[in-house]
């Protein structure tokens, strides 16, 4: 899932990232707020993209935990990125996912994840 997740947003593809949701996935971040249901998170990351210009995104999963039928996965990612002053930029930090069955696949029913920027 995480190399899915990483390959769509280096891509800069919104609707490919938003698949990767369930249809009612919610999207909780530190510093733009939560975004409820695909289509709210494809607008989200659509308008991100505009902002940041980054091709090296990477989650490592640092821990995966079964919870009834759902899978928690906890770790960190981290990326660079340009800024729309055209200076290169770090960012990292801490990410955690339910993650839910639906049908063969699994999908992103929460992703909550905090953020840091150093140049």
């Amino acid at each position: 899932m995480t190399t899915k997740y990483d390959e769509a947003f280096n891509k800069n593809e919104p609707a490919a990232l938003a698949a990767l949701y369930t249809e009612d996935g919610v999207f909780v971040t530190t510093h733009d707020g939560t975004f409820h249901g695909r289509q709210a998170i494809e607008k989200y990351s659509a308008d991100d993209y505009q902002r940041w210009h980054s091709d090296n995104l990477v989650h490592m999963v640092d821990r995966l935990i079964a919870v009834g039928n759902d899978v928690h996965a906890i770790g960190k990612w981290r990326c660079a990125f340009q800024d729309t002053d055209g200076r290169s930029k770090h960012a990292y930090g801490h990410y955690s996912w339910v993650l839910v069955r639906e049908g063969d696949t699994w999908k992103i029913g929460r992703n909550t994840h905090d953020e840091s920027v150093g140049d």
